[in-house]
């Protein structure tokens, strides 16, 4: 699901399209497109990376969380079983790096199942980078 420029409203589209079996407006679609059978997708990442100022549609924490929390319920109104990954930290050389998540859970905790965490290890012969430093307060 692209939560950087997609919407609540495109998400519970979605979310029909893929798994309703009976008619509605999307699963409707769904059979004019050829596929008969509900594809029952579960698991639905909300973004990817959204801490990142290279994604389309970045945003903070928290505006992520409140975005994710709507997302989450009208997804769960349309299939009550979907399990929902919200978008933790890109990587601990963020500035961002754990106050993203406590920030983003703060407002979406009680609502998804998981958080997608990233960690990338490289296999080449470059320096990793620096930690970003947070100035002291």
């Amino acid at each position: 699901m692209n939560l950087g420029t997609g919407t609540a409203e495109m998400a519970a589209a979605l979310v029909e399209y893929c798994n309703q079996d009976k008619e509605t407006k999307w699963s409707e679609l769904r059979r004019q497109h050829g596929i008969e059978k509900a594809h029952n997708v579960k698991w639905w990442c909300l973004g990817n990376e959204m801490d990142g100022g290279w994604q389309i549609g970045h945003m903070p924490a928290r505006e992520y969380g409140l975005k994710a929390r709507d997302c989450a319920n009208q997804m769960r109104m349309v299939d009550p079983s979907v399990q929902l990954v919200a978008c933790g930290s890109s990587g601990p050389l963020m500035a961002t790096y754990l106050e993203w998540d406590r920030e983003m859970l703060e407002e979406c905790y009680d609502q998804v199942d998981g958080i997608s965490l990233h960690c990338y290890y490289r296999n080449d012969s470059r320096k990793p980078a620096r930690p970003a430093t947070r100035p002291s307060t």
